[in-house]
């Protein structure tokens, strides 16, 4: 959640440097969200997996229980 709050407050300054026209700035900045996507990006698919995981051994004791 950390990563994308800021990715949020990143993006939001991004327009805020172009409307005062600091171009330069902005492009940096938008460097590091596309950083923060490829991260955000990582870990939803990290918790897709996890969340198969947990499905099939759910599953598996459900039918394997007493």
């Amino acid at each position: 959640m950390k990563t994308l709050k800021q990715k949020n407050r990143l993006s939001k300054q991004i327009g805020q440097l172009f409307r005062e026209g600091k171009r330069e700035e902005a492009e940096k900045i938008k460097e590091q969200v596309h950083g923060k996507n490829k991260k955000i990006e990582m870990l939803e698919k990290e918790l897709r997996d996890i969340e198969k995981r947990f499905e099939t051994l759910f599953t598996f004791y459900s039918k394997h229980s007493p």
